[in-house]
């Protein structure tokens, strides 16, 4: 767990870095073309990926330590993704357009009330 620790140190330090390392450039109309020529849009994007998916997982770690209780991070991190899975939920709900014509919010949807469908639940457990 040391190890872990330290990893996250690193990062943190590192991530800090890279911020006062982009606000230096961005000022920098000379450093606007170095930027533009050595940074893709995938680039970004899996960086931007990375950091979502990690924030996502240190969420629950700082709701469970905050709360007093290392040991409940597993329910802490159960409970932020019903808390997303709702927010996602309502955000499609609004959205009528969406929901009567886009393909991929309709199987999600149609994926959703399958695996909650209580009478299926019922039978798994049997």
């Amino acid at each position: 767990m040391d190890d872990l620790a330290q990893d996250i140190r690193n990062l943190s330090a590192a991530l800090n870095q890279l911020c006062k390392t982009l606000e230096a450039k961005a000022s920098s109309p000379i450093a606007d073309s170095e930027l533009a020529g050595n940074l893709t849009f995938d680039l970004l994007d899996n960086f931007k990926n990375a950091l979502d998916h990690s924030r996502h997982m240190v969420w629950p770690y700082v709701i469970a330590l905050q709360q007093g209780s290392p040991e409940n991070v597993d329910f802490a991190l159960q409970q932020y993704r019903m808390q997303r899975v709702r927010e996602m939920l309502t955000t499609i709900r609004k959205d009528e357009e969406t929901l009567k014509n886009d393909a991929k919010t309709l199987l999600f949807l149609a994926e959703m009330h399958r695996m909650t469908n209580v009478r299926d639940i019922q039978l798994d457990v049997q």
